[in-house]
């Protein structure tokens, strides 16, 4: 996603559960935010979407069991929603939130896997 006015591009690493920040204008690496801080284990971000005003970034988070993808690169803990405040002009931010989805199979087998997001404006 592009941050700070498209100044700042954030890129997910599910396995680090880390955003790499770079510098759209130079290319260059300009942060990389934690997202494991005050986070339950095993997070795995996957994709993004921004919010209008430009102060949050909202993530999908990868359950326990993939419905696609390499399960050994998506498998996460905890299905749902990351909430992630930007600071300083959008190289910065810290995890506000979780927000946990659940879809239990009849076995009671976790099968919720977010794997998408977009902001709707209406």
């Amino acid at each position: 996603m592009l941050t700070g006015d498209g100044g700042f591009l954030w890129v997910l690493d599910r396995t680090q559960s880390v955003a790499v920040v770079f510098d759209t204008g130079t290319g260059a690496l300009a942060n990389t935010v934690d997202l494991n801080a005050g986070a339950p284990a095993g997070l795995t971000p996957d994709l993004a979407d921004v919010s209008p005003d430009g102060r949050y970034l909202f993530v999908s988070l990868r359950g326990p069991n993939p419905l696609s993808g390499d399960p050994h690169a998506s498998t996460g803990s905890t299905p749902g929603l990351a909430v992630i405040s930007i600071t300083e002009q959008g190289t910065n931010g810290a995890l506000q939130s979780v927000v946990p989805i659940h879809n239990l199979d009849a076995d009671g087998v976790e099968r919720a896997d977010t794997h998408g997001i977009r902001v709707r404006l209406k």
